[in-house]
């Protein structure tokens, strides 16, 4: 009865009126057109995202470590800013800065004046001029020599050698620091899409597992419970590709901030993780004294205890030689001498002693040697903060090494177990628990595998970094 009065009702619907069923007619024809547009627009997209991709992946620059290196060293700003304060430190260092050569200097005047003259001589003859015209004409070459000043010319001179060479010494500490980040980042970079490979496969077991699953549940060996949790797994896992994804872009785009390049294109490593297992303790060790901002602490003793000698000099009586050449010539049309002109080199010496300044060079000296001693004292914080940074980066290098032997045995074991795993879960001789463990070992070794490499080869990058020998 159910069935006919239902049909009954729909049959009434469906003839009461023409209306309505044109209108029945056009709904299903608008939505059979939806579908088939649908249906177009998802193949649209579908084609859109596959050419978007294969044009990303043709898009890719590969980019090796030696091109990274070599990229940030020509283009890296703090390694300009370095090479320009070398240059003008080398611009400064000679003896003419320090004041060991001749100054020389021509001057000339010539000054037109009228005046009102009144002259009474001895001999009764008056002069009385109103508005007399003259003219006064002097020239003038001079030369200075300092000839002895303490030894002060000499200070100033070392100092701006210890100078020039600090510069140069903290040119090569950026430069091996820049090399250093460029490198860590590198393999930082290659840590990442390692980790995206362990995902992938780890995501490829998992749409095999949701295929076995789904072809048992179609002969009915399967329920439900076990096909919703294939499918969170591998959503589970795509979210995961997703993220990690986002995590390469993030590290790509601050290696290529580092080599000063655009950081919007994408990049392929070529260059995988090598680690150097026979760096010697007693050899990096040795070396740490040469580290570029060791070598820069030592200079800058050095240039604040030639401040204090230079400053001490100051006590010392100053001997200079003067030369020259003067010309002068006054031509006036009334008084007494109308025309007097001068003209002859000269030669002297001039001596300088200085007696009391109000104990301002006494102070200058005490704040110089606070100087020193505060150069000292950063000297050795720095090689206290270089020494503790080395064990560290040593520590985490050795420890790294002995791991990493185990880690790659477990690396192959636990993928053996996976596909181990799948084939018994496909015989249904393993439980889908049994192979959500075997897949989380794998995950996690492949983790732990990169993880140790990248710990082994950040130190191994600190270790020369600090011992001077990073190239």
């Amino acid at each position: 009865m159910e069935k006919k009065e239902g049909w009954s009702m729909n049959k009434k619907l469906h003839f009461s009126g023409d209306g309505w069923g044109r209108m029945k007619a056009a709904n299903g024809l608008w939505d059979g057109m939806k579908a088939v547009q649908g249906r177009g627009m998802r193949l649209c997209s579908m084609l859109l995202l596959v050419l978007s991709l294969s044009q990303m992946a043709n898009a890719q620059t590969t980019l090796s470590l030696d091109e990274a290196i070599q990229t940030a060293l020509r283009k890296n700003f703090s390694i300009e800013i370095q090479r320009n304060n070398v240059a003008a430190r080398q611009l400064q260092n000679t003896v003419g800065v320090a004041g060991g050569l001749p100054t020389v200097s021509a001057t000339a005047n010539d000054q037109a004046q009228v005046t009102d003259i009144y002259q009474k001589l001895s001999t009764g003859t008056v002069i009385e001029r109103n508005g007399a015209l003259g003219n006064n004409l002097s020239a003038s070459v001079n030369g200075t020599m300092v000839l002895y000043n303490g030894l002060r010319i000499q200070a100033t001179k070392d100092r701006l050698d210890q100078l020039a060479q600090q510069s140069e010494q903290y040119l090569s500490a950026t430069i091996q620091d820049v090399v250093a980040r460029v490198m860590t980042q590198y393999f930082e970079v290659y840590r990442q899409q390692r980790f995206l490979l362990t995902i992938e496969s780890s995501l490829a077991v998992a749409q095999q597992n949701l295929e076995i699953v789904e072809a048992r549940q179609l002969a009915g060996l399967a329920n439900n419970a076990d096909l919703f949790q294939a499918r969170l797994d591998l959503n589970a896992l795509r979210q995961q590709r997703g993220n990690q994804q986002s995590v390469i872009i993030l590290a790509e785009s601050e290696l290529l901030a580092l080599i000063n390049e655009d950081s919007w294109q994408p990049i392929a490593i070529t260059d995988s993780i090598v680690v150097d297992s026979g760096l010697a303790f007693g050899s990096l060790w040795g070396s740490l004294s040469n580290n570029p901002q060791v070598l820069a602490a030592d200079r800058q003793v050095q240039v604040q205890a030639l401040t204090e000698r230079e400053i001490s000099a100051q006590r010392m009586p100053t001997l200079r030689a003067n030369a020259g050449y003067n010309f002068s010539n006054n031509v006036s049309n009334g008084g007494f001498n109308l025309l007097s002109r001068n003209l002859g080199p000269y030669a002297g010496l001039n001596l300088n002693v200085p007696i009391y300044n109000g104990g301002s060079l006494k102070r200058q000296e005490q704040v110089a040697s606070l100087a020193t001693r505060n150069a000292q004292l950063a000297r050795e914080d720095l090689l206290d903060a270089q020494t503790t940074a080395f064990f560290q980066a040593w520590e985490r290098y050795s420890n790294a090494l002995q791991l990493l032997t185990y880690e790659v045995d477990n690396n192959v074991l636990s993928k053996q177990l996976l596909d181990l795993m799948v084939q018994k879960y496909r015989l249904r001789l393993a439980t889908i628990l049994e192979l959500k463990q075997a897949q989380k070992s794998f995950e996690e070794s492949g983790y732990r595998l990169v993880n140790l490499q990248f710990e082994a080869k950040s130190a191994e990058i600190e270790l020369l970094r600090l011992a001077g020998k990073l190239q």
